[in-house]
């Protein structure tokens, strides 16, 4: 079942975990604490641009879920704030496509996924803040179709892992504490990267074009 992606951090199989991570506010609570350590309410409404009062039923039904853990109380009086982890690093969502359930749950979340994906980008669009060439490029979408082999998949599929590791390597604690917005020329800001990798059943894939020309 766990073929989403290789190495060790905490897998998400149960599926009500994968149903909680259907929706758009959930998964960026999750990618934000995962990256950034345990966060209040409040400081993950500052990263996103959100109200803290938008995101306390997330945050439940996350912490229902067992995607968020309780982390203890920071503060007092108050100034009290109840924080938030993930339960491990990183979370992966496992695929499993003989379970019809996990099918339709994580086709629902990566659905979702591009959603968030198409919003960053846009957000992202601005002359204060995208870099479109060289290597400190930061704005960035592509899409491709080719034919490969057992051995181009191997190289694909360790090249994407180099992407994960990169995106991992920073301890939680090295970001904490970050600015939600920082200036432009920082050495570090919070960035998103989303891709989508699937086999080609041509027969499949007209019969789909059909139905949504019908």
């Amino acid at each position: 079942m766990r073929t989403a992606a290789s190495g060790g951090g905490r897998w998400i199989e149960r599926v009500e975990q994968v149903r909680a991570l259907e929706s758009t506010v959930c998964q960026e609570i999750v990618d934000l604490v995962g990256a950034a350590g345990p966060c209040s309410v409040r400081e993950m409404a500052g990263f996103m641009g959100r109200r803290p009062d938008s995101l306390y039923y997330h945050v439940r039904k996350l912490s229902a879920a067992g995607l968020l853990v309780d982390r203890g109380i920071r503060g007092s009086g108050r100034r009290a704030e109840a924080m938030y982890d993930v339960p491990g690093r990183p979370l992966r969502l496992a695929y499993d496509p003989s379970d019809p359930e996990n099918v339709r749950a994580v086709s629902r979340v990566v659905a979702s996924m591009l959603r968030s994906a198409n919003r960053d980008f846009r957000g992202g669009f601005r002359p204060d803040l995208a870099v479109v060439e060289g290597d400190e490029r930061n704005l960035w979408a592509a899409r491709m179709k080719g034919w490969l082999s057992v051995d181009d998949l191997a190289e694909l599929n360790t090249l994407l892992n180099r992407i994960l590791e990169v995106f991992h390597r920073r301890e939680p604690a090295e970001v904490a504490g970050r600015e939600p917005h920082p200036a432009k020329g920082v050495s570090r800001r919070l960035h998103s990267l989303t891709w989508v990798l699937a086999p080609i059943d041509a027969a499949h894939a007209r019969s789909v074009e059909r139905e949504a020309a019908s």
